[in-house]
């Protein structure tokens, strides 16, 4: 039930819009409510009057978040106040709502006329627990490295500007010009009065010193981030990509999923523990089994390239020996639609050439 749960609610996707909310806000939030349904189409697998769904609460999407834990960490309430429109005085106006979650209630305040009062009355909260699982971090993703995209920014447009300006050739005479050669006209000269020196004006000092400029601050930026720079200019120096080379590539990366561990793995485990208390609750049978099951959430890095170099070191710890069947490696291709049917024929193609063999040795 819990796995329907997560896959009703596309956690795949969602996941990654937590991430991006909080990487770029520095702060997120979600809610788990249950919503009745009337009919027999068992979502998780049971029949229930009621199915899970789930909110995001984000400041980049108009809400103000609000913890509130104690002394010792534990969230004793949680509020967000948002703008939503509603019906006022037969108006569809947009007016300002705070609301709070505790463990006994969920409370409701609307904003009219300057003035606060009760939206709706209190309603019980049946899970026993704040339905709302909340994250923060100190800065946003690129903070550390602000400054220097905006001096990376002010270098580039600087340098386009200076790119126009130069663009056009120009041409530096000493003396006097008695004649100009048409425009477009190929072959053109210049004709002066004797002593008369014309040349081209070139950029005397080339932008190096801007070139490195650039450079050092888009590898600080990658550096700082702790970003992995995977773009073409930046691999094809490498003799052989080798499985141990991506590694290293995105180690640093790999460090810092593991820095992000401190905020992801209680996050995980309190929507895991909200979910079960909703299981509990739908199916009152499982409660107690919902107390005593332990589920971990898992955050695996993002690998690249590694999949043949595990598959070497285990053969070499094996022997040489193949890891798996043949029929299996058929499955695990993905180059047909039916492994089963291909495996068939791929047996009645090897009989077929063995046959061949015995009556044609010479072949």
């Amino acid at each position: 039930m819990l796995k329907l749960i997560l896959h009703k609610n596309k956690m795949l996707s969602f996941n990654k819009k937590i991430g991006e909310e909080l990487f770029r806000s520095t702060e997120v939030a979600e809610q788990w409510f249950p919503v009745s349904i009337n009919d027999n189409s068992r979502p998780y697998g049971e029949q229930t009057s009621h199915k899970i769904k789930v909110e995001m609460f984000s400041p980049w999407k108009g809400n103000s978040l609000y913890p509130y834990f104690d002394s010792s960490g534990d969230m004793l309430a949680f509020s967000r106040k948002y703008m939503t429109k509603v019906d006022i005085d037969g108006a569809n106006k947009e007016v300002e709502v705070f609301e709070t979650y505790t463990s006994s209630y969920i409370y409701g305040w609307i904003k009219r006329n300057d003035s606060w009062e009760e939206w709706y009355k209190p309603k019980e909260n049946p899970i026993e627990a704040i339905p709302v699982v909340y994250a923060t971090q100190t800065d946003t993703e690129w903070g550390s490295v602000n400054k220097l995209i905006s001096r990376l920014e002010t270098l580039l447009s600087n340098f386009a500007y200076t790119n126009d300006y130069f663009a056009s050739l120009k041409i530096f005479v000493e003396g006097k010009i008695m004649g100009f050669a048409k425009k477009g006209e190929s072959g053109a000269i210049l004709e002066g009065e004797p002593g008369s020196k014309a040349s081209y004006l070139t950029w005397a000092n080339a932008p190096e010193s801007v070139k490195l400029e650039i450079e050092t601050l888009i590898r600080f930026i990658y550096s700082f981030t702790q970003t992995p720079d995977i773009s073409f200019d930046s691999v094809k120096g490498l003799q052989s990509i080798s499985g141990e080379t991506l590694k290293m590539l995105f180690l640093d990366a790999k460090l810092k999923v593991e820095s992000k561990k401190e905020i992801f793995d209680d996050y995980f485990q309190r929507r895991l523990n909200i979910l079960k208390r909703y299981i509990a609750l739908m199916l009152p049978e499982l409660k107690m089994a919902t107390r005593t099951i332990i589920v971990e959430p898992e955050m695996v890095p993002y690998s690249v390239g590694t999949e043949k170099l595990n598959i070497s070191n285990l053969m070499l710890a094996n022997g040489g020996e193949p890891l798996i069947s043949q029929k299996t490696s058929v499955a695990l291709s993905n180059l047909t639609d039916n492994p089963s049917e291909e495996w068939d024929q791929v047996q009645e193609e090897k009989q077929a050439n063995s046959v061949q063999n015995i009556f044609n040795p010479t072949e």
